[in-house]
């Protein structure tokens, strides 16, 4: 499994609460694991078919692109991180 984490990512992680850390790590582990794990309730953008959201928590969500075996973390942030994804 590659993980690809663009500058995006990297930028809002720095953003983020340590406590949210610990739920954004803990989710990021699963999809690496288990993409099919019910609590990442992971679902593909409708607007946008090739990038997948990711649930940190009941604010958080962490956006990302799934090929085969790679996969590339674009934004992680308070929902409003989708109005950021062309």
């Amino acid at each position: 499994m590659q993980v690809i984490r663009l500058n995006s990512f990297k930028r809002d992680w720095k953003k983020l609460s340590p406590a949210i850390h610990v739920k954004a790590e803990k989710a990021l582990r699963l999809l690496i694991t288990d993409r099919a794990h019910p609590s990442l309730q992971l679902k593909r953008l409708q607007r946008l078919p090739d990038y997948w959201e990711i649930r940190i928590d009941i604010q958080y969500s962490l956006i990302s692109k799934i090929a085969g075996d790679t996969i590339v973390f674009v934004a992680i942030g308070a929902h409003e991180i989708l109005d950021r994804i062309n």
